[in-house]
């Protein structure tokens, strides 16, 4: 009964997000460009004048999925708070984005600021998941190690953890304000497997509210593909890296003791963001590029794959993190309830 509430929902969701294109893309193509004009244009090809701020849209798309599954699931709190969390840590992108498109800027909100801020909206998440309930302090660690106590250092470590998670999506997404380094569609496509990864694991450890918050998200992120898949018609924009990260970043904070697993899913962004790690460190180093753009993708692309090769790269090891991660989530579930 739960799966057919979520496969309409779903549908809905679907709708919205098409609906939401149909809009929105005219009204922020006119800020970006000055002209307004009523029409999409072909949805196979691109001007340049495709406006971003494709977070903004999905993440309407999955408030509206949290609120009306929320109404049918168990914690519904717990949902929610998730979802403004996401929000939260979108504005930062929202910023960017605004930045770029409307005030035609070449940068966007400051590193320092960026990270602070994000740092600080997850620790806060984390904080008031512990004092509601959520989660505890203990985490289980596979490989035979078990349950360990965090203690004191849960909720700082945990921020850092998500923070890492979220700016690896964003880097994923696109380098900076770059959207030459941005494919449209890899980050939605990614994020959708992934959540989808997190609606599998809340089943298997019954827990209702992130099963529901995992199918809400993988819906969301799915529909965006609609207008964001390339050639996108609505660019996902810094605000679309950072609501993906934030959403693999908010399930730490839905369920206890299984945080090792909800980080090993986001190991198609991890592996990126390792890789654009080491292109600065090493370029920091030797004034020289290791890899032939500033991230793996990037890399892939300047190697002659198409976009859509590079989509199913990531969509391959993005199945092989949910899969660990759905693996580790049975595995602590039989061992140790």
């Amino acid at each position: 009964m739960l799966w057919n509430k979520l496969m309409a929902v779903t549908a809905m969701q679907t709708v919205l997000a098409w609906f939401l294109g149909l809009a929105f893309i005219p009204v922020l193509r006119k800020y970006k460009t000055g002209i307004y004009t009523p029409y999409i244009g072909d949805r196979y090809s691109a001007d340049g004048s495709e406006p971003s701020f494709g977070g903004a849209a999905a993440w309407v798309v999955l408030m509206f999925g949290t609120l009306v599954t929320s109404a049918f699931c168990e914690h519904r709190l717990k949902m929610i708070l998730a979802a403004v969390f996401a929000g939260l840590i979108m504005l930062r992108g929202i910023v960017d984005d605004r930045m770029t498109d409307i005030l035609h800027k070449p940068y966007g909100v400051k590193g320092v600021t960026g990270l602070g801020w994000c740092y600080a909206v997850c620790f806060g998440y984390m904080l008031l998941a512990k004092r509601m309930g959520f989660v505890g302090s203990a985490v289980i660690f596979p490989f035979g190690i078990g349950i360990r106590d965090l203690g004191i250092i849960f909720c700082p470590l945990t921020a850092a953890v998500m923070t890492a998670e979220i700016y690896c999506f964003k880097y994923m997404n696109r380098f900076g304000t770059d959207d030459e380094s941005c494919i449209g569609g890899l980050s939605w496509v990614v994020s959708f497997l992934l959540m989808s990864g997190v609606a599998v694991m809340g089943s298997a450890i019954k827990d209702e509210s992130l099963l529901c918050f995992g199918a809400s998200a993988a819906a969301a992120f799915g529909s965006a593909c609609i207008w964001g898949l390339s050639p996108a018609k609505l660019k996902s924009g810094s605000s679309g890296g950072m609501l993906t990260g934030a959403a693999a970043a908010a399930v730490m904070g839905m369920a206890a003791f299984h945080q090792t697993a909800f980080w090993l899913i986001t190991l198609a962004a991890g592996v990126d963001g390792f890789c654009t790690l080491i292109q600065y460190l090493h370029f920091r180093r030797t004034k020289q590029l290791l890899l032939k753009g500033s991230s793996l993708h990037e890399h892939l692309r300047a190697k002659k794959l198409g976009d859509y090769a590079v989509i199913l790269i990531f969509a391959g090891i993005a199945l092989a993190g949910a899969a660990a991660g759905i693996a580790v989530t049975i595995y602590g579930q039989k061992k140790f309830f």
